[in-house]
């Protein structure tokens, strides 16, 4: 049987204005609702309301950028809320509806830089970390975006929940090329900087040095933490004889193949660093496939070894992405969630899968029958 799905328009306060009572469709395929979400990102919604829906008359425009939001129920739980952030058509018909979720929010907020130390010395054009614990200043961006979004916003009701101080990756160095472990501290010999760059960026930024994830909850809890989802070994979607798998896709892009990268960045001084980064057993495999990158935000050879592991972590095989499209004999949602892992199993020669993977994200497309398809997105888990 079919779920129940509803949907309602929420004001800056995030309460309930009115339920959209006239979904109308947004494709040729008779979808009139879709949703997702993904790890250490906003997700997203979409929906079309057709101008006959009584909440127009009774309320007028609210479906306005950055003033209302978005939440949709799905069985009586609420399964996706965040913000509305475009309107993409407004016809005599129908007005379409494009929401992101809360953390969304901070990507209009930018971070707040140091003051000048001297007159000139253009110290107020950048914000430098280079003291203290990861967490700490975590916290602190956190707070300072509240207070530059102000009492009124949709930010003022942000809580800090869980923040965890990562330790420093495997590959991270001492200046004398000793191992650098322990938990995270920024320093002079290991400072991160920033521009004028937002805070979402910035945030996502720290996930990607400290191999972290992060998220916003529905009730506007921010957690940043080593790792968010749970390891599922008995958790399968398998595609073949009594499978689960309604389709798949596992694309190869050897067009965007490197296994031998550099990495070009440049430090505080402006003077050039250049590291390269391998991957033997993909060299091995495929032969040498050379490449460069520059990184704008990096400041230091330690951050410059994370972003590099980082990206060969997705270039170094031609085929890191699988995409999987669930059938109803599927686990539900709920019974998986954002990051957590499950083994995908396809058997269909010559396209033989079997590995645990990460789940990075997911959308959900409801038809007009409210039958659903969900599309499961994942990765190779860095700790594989």
């Amino acid at each position: 049987m079919p779920p129940t799905y509803e949907v309602y328009i929420l004001n800056s306060a995030r309460e309930r204005v009115k339920q959209v009572k006239a979904l109308i469709q947004i494709d040729r395929r008779g979808n009139v609702l879709k949703y997702g979400k993904q790890l250490s990102g906003p997700g997203f919604c979409r929906l079309r309301i057709a101008r006959q829906d009584p909440l127009w008359g009774e309320f007028g425009d609210i479906a306005d950028s950055w003033r209302y939001g978005v939440q949709i129920v799905r069985d009586k739980r609420t399964v996706w809320q965040g913000i509305i952030i475009n309107n993409p058509h407004r016809t005599r018909n129908y007005i379409d509806v494009e929401g992101r979720g809360y953390m969304y929010r901070w990507r209009k907020i930018r971070i707040k830089h140091d003051p000048e130390s001297k007159p000139g010395d253009g110290l107020d054009n950048y914000r430098t970390f280079k003291s203290g614990t990861m967490a700490a200043a975590i916290t602190a961006v956190f707070n300072e975006s509240k207070t530059v979004a102000g009492s009124g916003d949709i930010l003022a009701g942000f809580q800090i929940g869980t923040i965890e101080n990562p330790n420093f990756p495997g590959y991270f160095l001492t200046p004398d090329n000793k191992p650098l472990t322990g938990p995270w501290t920024f320093s002079e010999d290991l400072p991160l900087q920033f521009n004028y760059t937002d805070v979402l960026t910035v945030y996502q930024s720290f996930g990607i040095y400290s191999n972290c994830d992060f998220e916003v909850r529905d009730n506007l809890t921010f957690n940043f933490r080593k790792r968010i989802g749970n390891k599922q070994p008995g958790l399968v979607f398998k595609f073949g004889e009594r499978g689960n798998i309604l389709d798949y896709d596992a694309p190869r892009s050897g067009e965007r193949q490197v296994n031998d990268m550099m990495g070009i960045a440049a430090d505080i001084e402006g003077n050039v660093l250049h590291i390269p980064q391998i991957d033997q057993p993909s060299i091995d495999e495929y032969g040498r496939l050379q490449g460069s990158q520059g990184f704008l935000d990096v400041k230091e050879p330690n951050p410059l070894r994370v972003r590099l592991a980082e990206e060969l972590r997705f270039v170094s095989r031609p085929d890191t992405a699988i995409n999987i499209v669930l059938s109803e004999k599927a686990y539900p949602l709920g019974k998986w969630d954002i990051g957590d892992t499950a083994t995908i199993l396809i058997e269909d020669n010559p396209i033989n899968i079997n590995e645990e993977r990460r789940i990075t994200g997911y959308s959900v497309q409801v038809h007009n029958t409210m039958r659903e398809v969900t599309t499961v997105e994942t990765n190779r888990d860095r700790e594989i």
